[in-house]
């Protein structure tokens, strides 16, 4: 990815929900929101815009990469949209939520969805059917797939982490109930990581204990958040670990994960954050906000 100081990406005067850099050679971005279409642009210069995906009825409210090939999406039209990037096309629509789509995870083999009618969903490429419908007792906001594909965490409005192992069907509470919402969930790739998102903005970072136990590590926040700002923000950990960033309406903030000191805090450049994100390489982040706007920042050393 040819971007050495931070590039602005004007996709439209609509909020922006979420975005993403592309996982293998980070030679696209994607952004997506009020308007209901995905913006996927190139990281080289010029960075112009190389395609627009249109078929969603609401606006969208996640997205993640599969390699450089596939996009899936979701959406308040309650479907999840897995898009193919080279043809521009709808390679499948997901029809089964009765509600509002909040989240998604895609891997290797395996998709997963989850909304506000307490469903997750959890569907392989390989065989084209679910394998796994979930029904929990409150709406879900976050999904992920966990590296391994063995398990899948899921979480939402009553403040818990819930692991359900795909191997044995069962349940495993890996992180206890909290007074606030979450609004989101990121696991390292070296397993032992797994960073919440509250619904306060408030980021929580767990570790591994060798018991099993995930143990909180740090409990952070930015400065105080304006009273006007009644935003959530889709935080991130970086895929190496090193450092874990979110946002608000005014501020960018990113800290070393081992310490809980503040690395790098400037003004936001997209209005009000709705998601950062880190690149696969964990060299650059990206942000999306309230003004249409999407960014690309490099963090340097």
């Amino acid at each position: 990815m040819q971007i050495s100081k931070s590039i602005i990406f004007n996709a439209n005067s609509k909020p922006l929900y979420t975005c993403q850099i592309s996982q293998d050679d980070e030679t696209l971005f994607a952004t997506a929101g009020y308007d209901k279409n995905i913006y996927v642009y190139e990281t080289s210069p010029p960075y112009n815009l190389h395609l627009t995906l249109s078929s969603h009825t609401n606006y969208i409210t996640s997205l993640k990469w599969k390699a450089e090939a596939y996009i899936l999406s979701t959406s308040v039209d309650t479907t999840a949209i897995l898009w193919n990037v080279a043809t521009g096309t709808v390679d499948r629509k997901f029809k089964s939520h009765k509600n509002i789509v909040h989240c998604c995870d895609i891997s290797d083999n395996l998709a997963a969805t989850c909304g506000d009618d307490a469903h997750l969903l959890v569907w392989d490429r390989r065989v084209k059917d679910y394998v796994l419908t979930l029904q929990t007792q409150c709406p879900l906001t976050a999904c992920l797939i966990r590296k391994d594909e063995r398990s899948v965490l899921f979480g939402g409005i009553d403040g818990s982490v819930t692991e359900y192992s795909l191997q044995n069907q069962a349940y495993a509470r890996i992180i206890p109930k909290q007074p606030v919402g979450l609004y989101y969930i990121n696991e390292a790739e070296s397993e032992g990581l797994v960073a919440v998102s509250q619904m306060d903005n408030s980021l929580l970072l767990y570790q591994k204990a060798p018991n099993g136990d995930y143990k909180l590590q740090h409990a952070l926040r930015q400065d105080p958040k304006p009273a006007e700002d009644t935003s959530f923000v889709k935080s991130d950990l970086a895929p190496n670990g090193g450092l874990i960033s979110s946002g608000n309406s005014e501020t960018l903030t990113v800290w070393e994960a081992s310490t809980g000191r503040v690395f790098r805090s400037m003004k936001s450049p997209v209005g009000s954050i709705s998601q950062v994100a880190f690149s696969r390489t964990s060299q650059h982040i990206s942000l999306c906000g309230s003004n249409g706007t999407a960014c690309i920042i490099p963090l340097g050393s």
